[in-house]
């Protein structure tokens, strides 16, 4: 419960997602703490949780590996608005404001390119894991990072 009130306090998940709401990023490092605070912690609670279960390893590995599918997540949400149609999105497309979007600051062969190393590093912590064909892994690159 105490990493949950610290996951959604205003240091995180609040400030980010006040900062995506009100705040223009100036650069993409900007935009990638924005991410981290909103998805990425958000992420990294949730695989945190999962790390009780394995507690023979390091819930930094699962923090990281949360941080880096948040940013993942957030960059294909920016291509998909875009491009993307309503039932991949579940919204209208083109419905963020892309001024603040990854596209401002990355070519979109960019931000595919940063996406793949975010899974390279994804799907290598989850072979340190033993966790590479698990349920945990389908998930992640089956439904939250989808092709």
């Amino acid at each position: 419960m105490q990493q949950l009130s610290k996951t959604l306090s205003s240091e995180h998940l609040i400030q980010g997602q006040w900062q995506d709401l009100f705040d223009r990023p100036q650069t993409f490092s900007d935009l990638t703490l924005i991410h981290q605070r909103k998805t990425g912690d958000l992420f990294s609670f949730v695989l945190s949780c999962v790390s009780n279960l394995k507690p023979n390893i390091s819930p930094k590995m699962f923090y990281t590996m949360g941080q880096e599918l948040g940013l993942a997540f957030q960059i294909q949400d920016d291509l998909y608005d875009k491009s993307g149609q309503f039932t991949t999105l579940g919204k209208l497309a083109s419905s963020d404001d892309q001024s603040k979007g990854v596209l401002q600051f990355l070519s979109v062969s960019d931000a595919v390119e940063q996406i793949s190393l975010l899974k390279q590093s994804i799907s290598k912590t989850l072979s340190a894991l033993d966790l590479s064909n698990s349920l945990l892994a389908k998930l992640i690159f089956g439904k939250i990072l989808t092709k």
